[in-house]
């Protein structure tokens, strides 16, 4: 099965799978990555009521595309769950540059670098037409929609699935202002009614929201603190996913961007924070590398294991596209013709073989001797070793001719000597 990044929770997974890039240009440079679909990621994304297509976890043995990903968006694609926030017209005057992304099912990526220039607070993400929202810092909601890992837009997993599944493009939009998933509201700001909240960093203060403690900063009580934190010792703790100013104030993982989160090389999963490379969460939480199949748990999530006599991946079975004539050089590329083999990647004759008039011939051959249709006169020479030598019996004199000097009337006991007259040699005596 083709191997996918998932990216769960507050996941601090490195780099996301490595995927494409959307540039300025619309060009979209996407690997063929190897990535484990059968993560387990959950049911169907609850983004907009409005969507219809629930997360496939199945597995979908969609060939990548290593051709250009610049393929037109399918307008009849089913619909992708977005954000039932303020809607924003994707048309819009504000609209200042538009991206289009890969098509999904042609890439293992649910990442994509974005070029620096661009300002992270002016970016929308598209599906089918329909906006995704922005999550916060590595963490995905039910939500689901996508958030900035470094420089990339990583689709929270649930969203991947759906992508991938739609076969729509990925379209990025830059100029408008960035669609949250959750609307929140700073400083002065309304909330608690039931409907406003504030957002990471403030807290609600009966009606408004006010300044507020982050992780690590001084309080005398847990009021003083941001929503979520508890004040202990005289500074602000926060649990994972709150906001913080240094180490002191995570009670769980590290402070890395302004957020309590695991390290970069781990994922959050089960309450706790694991190596991406654990074997049961490969990559994903409770993503375990099945046994008995040839892979390993890798960066690149379970693959078939690259130092194993099988190390590339063909529709779900690992197979060596280097030796096997059904993959050979390339998933699905079987040689022609039955005589031939897979050699380095390269369908051909067997070692000692050459194609001759359409067919694999041994060349210590009798008609092929050392070449196509070199042929050895029968009789007086036989092939060996790729080459034309005189038969047992017979000797090669200076004429080329293979002869028996026993009985030849020509050479009769040496090259060049022949029987006077009517007379024959016989037993290399002429008589």
């Amino acid at each position: 099965m083709r191997a996918r990044l998932a990216l769960l929770a507050v996941a601090g997974v490195l780099g996301c799978g490595g995927g494409g890039s959307l540039g300025g240009d619309g060009a979209v440079d996407a690997r063929d990555a190897r990535m484990d679909k059968g993560s387990d990621v959950g049911a169907d994304l609850r983004a907009d009521q409005s969507g219809d297509v629930p997360a496939d976890t199945g597995a979908a043995d969609v060939p990548a595309d290593t051709g250009v990903a610049d393929v037109p968006t399918d307008t009849g694609a089913a619909d992708v769950p977005t954000d039932t926030g303020t809607p924003v017209d994707s048309g819009g005057s504000c609209v200042t540059q538009t991206i289009l992304g890969p098509r999904g099912g042609t890439t293992s990526s649910c990442s994509f670098k974005i070029s620096a220039s661009i300002p992270r607070d002016q970016v929308n993400v598209l599906i089918g037409g329909g906006r995704l929202c922005q999550q916060g810092s590595n963490n995905c909601s039910p939500k689901g929609g996508w958030f900035w890992f470094g420089d990339e837009i990583a689709l929270c997993d649930a969203t991947c699935l759906v992508w991938e599944n739609s076969r729509n493009n990925l379209v990025v939009e830059v100029g408008c202002a960035s669609q949250y998933c959750s609307a929140c509201n700073q400083g002065g700001g309304a909330c608690g009614n039931g409907i406003d909240q504030c957002c990471a960093g403030w807290r609600c203060n009966g009606t408004t929201c006010a300044t507020c403690g982050r992780g690590g900063q001084t309080c005398t009580t847990t009021a003083d603190c941001c929503t979520g934190g508890t004040c202990t010792g005289g500074i602000c703790v926060n649990p994972m996913g709150g906001t913080c100013v240094s180490q002191a104030g995570c009670s769980q993982g590290v402070c890395r961007d302004g957020f309590c989160q695991c390290p970069a090389d781990q994922l959050w999963c089960n309450s706790g924070c694991v190596n991406y490379l654990d074997p049961n969460n490969c990559r994903g939480c409770g993503n375990v590398c099945a046994t008995g199949t040839g892979r390993v748990c890798t960066v690149d999530g379970c693959v078939c294991d690259p130092q194993s006599a099988f190390p590339d991946e063909c529709s779900g079975t690992c197979v060596n596209k280097k030796t096997d004539r059904t993959n050979c050089g390339a998933c699905f590329n079987t040689c022609g013709r039955l005589d031939q083999v897979c050699n380095n990647g390269l369908c051909g004759c067997p070692a000692g073989q050459m194609d001759c008039n359409g067919g694999c011939t041994d060349l210590n051959n009798q008609n092929h001797c050392g070449m196509c249709n070199r042929g050895c006169p029968v009789g007086t020479e036989v092939c060996s070793a790729g080459t034309c030598v005189c038969a047992p019996g017979y000797t090669r004199c200076p004429t080329g001719n293979c002869v028996n000097l026993k009985t030849d009337k020509f050479n009769c006991n040496a090259c060049g000597t022949s029987c006077p007259g009517n007379k024959t040699c016989n037993n290399g005596t002429c008589g």
